[in-house]
């Protein structure tokens, strides 16, 4: 009887390995980011952005100066990062209305009531207060500028076609440039301040009469 050679069994196949990071360590990875974009944000409410120390956010974000440069080749990446990562935030103001069931006045004074609670006693008001504006090729003012022109988009689809449409720039920037003041103040504003704001800015508030000169609540003489 003859004996055939049979082939020895192959040995099973592996799958090769990768260094992909698993769904859990690109988790950890990216609340590691967030937690250095935080502690950025905040460095440059404290600081400023030359002020900054990347020791410090760092330190202050558990982790390794080494971390930070995997993440952005230098300093000022890291800081453009960390503001347009606070900067976000605001996404859901450029939306324009809010709900057409709000009188236009009501509707303004709830995106100022909504943007002064993110940019009073906030780090990202803080932060933004610091940065350079009106810079020519700055970033950061550059960022500061695109946020403020989608204030202004956001005022305008909220203005136009109605009966305030009248003066329109010169409202959007009145709003506008309340909030510019309103940026970085260690609380919101009353919302009585608020609303008398939106009233005024929509010319709702009419001027008081003046007084009969016999009057004992007649002004002053002169005013």
């Amino acid at each position: 009887m003859a004996l055939t050679n049979t082939p020895a069994p192959k040995p099973p196949m592996t799958q090769p390995q990768t260094n992909l990071p698993s769904p859990r360590g690109r988790h950890q990875d990216e609340t590691l980011t967030v937690r250095i974009l935080d502690a950025a944000l905040a460095a440059i409410a404290d600081h400023g952005p030359d002020g900054a120390r990347l020791a410090e956010i760092a330190r202050a974000a558990g982790t390794s100066q080494q971390a930070l440069h995997r993440r952005w080749t230098d300093k000022a990446g890291l800081i453009l990062a960390a503001l347009e990562h606070g900067i976000a935030g605001l996404s859901d103001l450029r939306a324009g209305r809010a709900g057409f069931q709000r009188t236009t006045a009501g509707e303004l004074a709830a995106f100022l009531s909504e943007a002064c609670q993110r940019l009073c006693g906030t780090v990202l008001g803080r932060a933004l207060v610091r940065l350079p504006r009106g810079t020519q090729g700055c970033p950061m003012a550059q960022l500061v500028a695109g946020l403020e022109d989608e204030w202004r988009l956001a005022l305008r689809q909220m203005l136009i076609a109605t009966p305030f449409e009248a003066a329109l720039t010169a409202r959007i920037e009145l709003v506008t440039g309340f909030l510019r003041l309103q940026t970085g103040a260690p609380q919101p504003p009353q919302q009585r301040l608020i609303e008398d704001t939106a009233a005024l800015v929509l010319g709702l508030i009419a001027p008081a009469q003046p007084q009969s000169p016999g009057s004992a609540e007649a002004a002053l003489p002169g005013l």
